[in-house]
């Protein structure tokens, strides 16, 4: 990978990252619960010093290893991790909410198929031209050029379809929809964090023209290479936008958990985060279809669907727990005037009691 940048920047954004690991090791530790999860420094501070050293132009490749017909993907690796952390966080984060870790785990199954299922889906309707009159390469691991394996995955799809499966989970096990959500929502974010540095090494999901000082000029060989007008030019590295904000979403979730709120919170934060990041980030994304007009603007179906996801979370945070509220008990009924006079009452005999001594 070649970035233009001036001297030192790589050893300024190793050392952004070290820093920022250290501190996400410290967001496992629950309060009260100091002695728990006290040894993550030691995964999360190497690896975010790595990941500093990989994202400053210190490597570049999609490929990790390659030994034969043997290849481990990068984009395979962050993958598999981001599902093994987010499997252990969200079974650690079951507990503290009364959930069956077992429940989580059966839980995991469900979000894996869907999110293959969905990320594929996504970027074949989205990409309809490259499967035409080959149909059985959305689904056959042998594609009809002679390469072995399947590409072509939109992230986006993947968590919509995954939401999909959680709802259908949570009324077959009759947990509610909420709680699996604010378990499984940082997750999510940790999952996207990940994935993305994958994405970047291997040079997709890619962004425009950049004339920033950050803009990424990726190497002869690479996806942005073979695109005209992208070859040779420095260029948006969105891969590492999303990465950025997968991260800041991860640790906001995390710190507004220590704090008790209704249910669903947590998601529905996570809803207007990546709603809003996402929608942003798409206006530099390369985009060279999957896109619509509508009130004077070019929009990409992400887009759409961030923007109804941010609808959703402001849904969730606002209107939904007065509405729960208003529900149990509606405001003015007799109900509520006998529960708050009830509660009025109990503030007087409280002030009164020390002067009937």
């Amino acid at each position: 990978m070649l970035v233009d940048s001036k001297k030192g920047f790589e050893f300024h954004v190793i050392c952004i990252y070290y820093k920022f690991g250290c501190q996400m090791s410290s967001l496992f530790r629950y309060p009260g619960d100091e002695s728990k999860f006290c040894g993550c420094e030691r995964v999360f501070t190497p690896a975010f010093l790595y990941g500093g050293y990989l994202l400053s132009g210190g490597f570049m490749h999609p490929n990790i290893v390659e030994i034969g017909p043997f290849v481990i993907h990068w984009y395979g690796l962050m993958l598999s991790l981001s599902f093994l952390i987010g499997i252990y966080l969200s079974m650690h984060r079951a507990e503290k909410r009364a959930v069956n870790k077992d429940a989580i785990m059966d839980l995991t199954i469900v979000i894996v198929l869907c999110a293959i299922v969905g990320s594929r889906l996504l970027y074949v309707v989205t990409h309809i031209e490259e499967f035409d009159r080959h149909w059985i390469d959305v689904i056959n691991p042998v594609q009809s050029d002679g390469t072995v394996g399947i590409g072509g995955l939109s992230m986006l799809g993947g968590v919509v379809l995954s939401l999909a499966g959680i709802f259908i989970f949570s009324r077959l096990k009759k947990i509610p929809i909420l709680i699996l959500g604010d378990i499984i929502a940082p997750a999510f974010a940790l999952g996207i964090a990940l994935t993305r540095i994958g994405c970047f090494m291997v040079g997709c999901c890619f962004g425009e023209i950049c004339h920033l000082p950050w803009g990424v000029v990726f190497p002869e060989g690479s996806i942005p290479d073979s695109i005209p007008g992208l070859a040779g030019q420095p260029i948006h590295p969105t891969q590492l936008y999303s990465s950025l904000y997968g991260f800041i979403i991860f640790a906001t979730l995390l710190l507004s958990d220590r704090k008790r709120h209704s249910e669903g919170f947590v998601l529905g934060v996570f809803f207007i985060m990546y709603g809003i990041a996402r929608f942003c980030v798409d206006f530099v994304r390369y985009y060279n279809d999957s896109l619509f007009q509508a009130f004077g603007y070019t929009w990409t179906i992400n887009q759409a669907i961030s923007l109804f996801m941010f609808l959703a979370g402001l849904f969730i945070v606002f209107v939904l727990p007065r509405w729960k509220r208003g529900k149990q008990v509606p405001e003015g009924s007799e109900e509520d005037k006998r529960i708050k006079k009830q509660e009025s009452g109990d503030k007087n005999n409280k002030l009164q009691a020390p002067n009937s001594k």
